[in-house]
């Protein structure tokens, strides 16, 4: 019975990394193999980065695109890829390793540690078999219907492939500071900008006194 096991790695930063380990006993290769990742608004993959990946895999994103937005400004639903994974002829064992990407933390959701932390559930794996009674099919899968809509159903069947773990979640943050700073934040940095402001006009006036009394010498 296929497997899978996944953990995201550095837990705390904005670049991790998911690396999903799918063990398949018995593979058949008229199958295909698939990871559904459902991603909170924190959490965001970069499909032009994923195109660097197409020999291990293929995928198809759905979701908000654009990396620069801070999580304030995300759709609540977050986003998904699907990935179609390459297995090498005789494989029982494929790693998948998805470079992901956390935006800016929302600070009303600041723990007292200054981070914003929310739980990445493992991906969903599932095989793509041809209808065959010699195929071994699972119970229904829990998949969106945008997925499903990918796939013939008349002609092939989905089969789940079962998380190899009690709790198949991962928890990732990243740093906000702490709200009760942002007084001393905002007066540091008026204080910055005045103090900028008059020494540049100080030095201004001092160069031009001393291009006045160079022209007047000149003059002389």
């Amino acid at each position: 019975m296929a497997s899978l096991i996944s953990s995201v790695s550095p837990k705390d930063g904005f670049h991790p990394i998911s690396t999903t380990a799918i063990y398949l006993p018995k593979f058949n290769p008229l199958c295909t193999l698939h990871l559904h990742f459902s991603l909170q608004p924190l959490i965001f993959v970069d499909p032009y980065e994923l195109a660097h990946h197409e020999e291990f895999y293929t995928f198809k994103h759905w979701g908000t695109s654009n990396l620069e937005l801070p999580v304030t400004a995300v759709d609540e639903g977050g986003s998904a890829v699907l990935l179609n994974v390459d297995v090498p002829e005789g494989a029982r064992e494929v790693e998948v390793r998805v470079p992901l990407h956390l935006r800016y933390g929302d600070p009303a959701q600041t723990s007292s540690s200054g981070h914003h932390s929310v739980e990445m559930a493992w991906p969903t794996g599932f095989l793509v078999c041809p209808l065959d009674a010699s195929i071994h099919t699972s119970s229904p899968i829990n998949l969106p219907a945008e997925v499903f809509s990918l796939f013939d159903l008349k002609t092939t069947s989905i089969i789940d492939i079962s998380p190899n773990g009690t709790h198949p979640f991962d928890t990732v943050r990243v740093p906000t500071g702490n709200p009760a700073d942002v007084g001393f934040v905002e007066f540091g940095t008026m204080f910055t900008i005045l103090f900028s402001f008059f020494y540049l006009l100080r030095a201004a006036l001092a160069t031009a006194r001393r291009m006045n009394k160079s022209s007047g010498i000149k003059r002389d």
